[in-house]
């Protein structure tokens, strides 16, 4: 049975094959590239926000069904530093790829130091 061909590295424009995490050898540090932000607890979305996202999402009538094509936008921009209650932010429900393109927009998005 023929093997199944390699893929390509993940770096931008590199034409070398992947060995493991989708990297090749010379960008294989990248595959290391750990999230360095704290907990999704720690950034302030514990128990009590997954009560408040489903008391959101019940307010503006969203399927049950279709709750997890959802995020909840924050306005302004969620800063646990500055007001660590969501309550006190406008929050409205925002389809999933709309919210990260948003994000992607004006925060950089996850991952962008911008």
């Amino acid at each position: 049975m023929p093997y199944r061909p390699g893929s390509p590295c993940k770096e931008r424009s590199c034409p070398s094959i992947a060995t493991k995490h989708g990297y090749c050898d010379a960008h294989q540090s990248m595959a290391h590239h750990a999230d360095d932000r704290p907990s999704f607890s720690q950034r302030g979305y514990d128990s009590s926000w997954r009560r408040l996202r489903i008391e959101i999402l019940k307010h503006y009538r969203i399927p049950v069904s279709d709750w997890h094509l959802y995020d909840i936008h924050h306005d302004p921009v969620y800063d646990p530093d500055k007001d660590p209650v969501h309550e006190h932010y406008t929050l409205t429900p925002i389809l999933h790829s709309a919210h990260s393109a948003h994000t992607a927009k004006h925060d950089h998005g996850f991952g962008n130091r911008g």
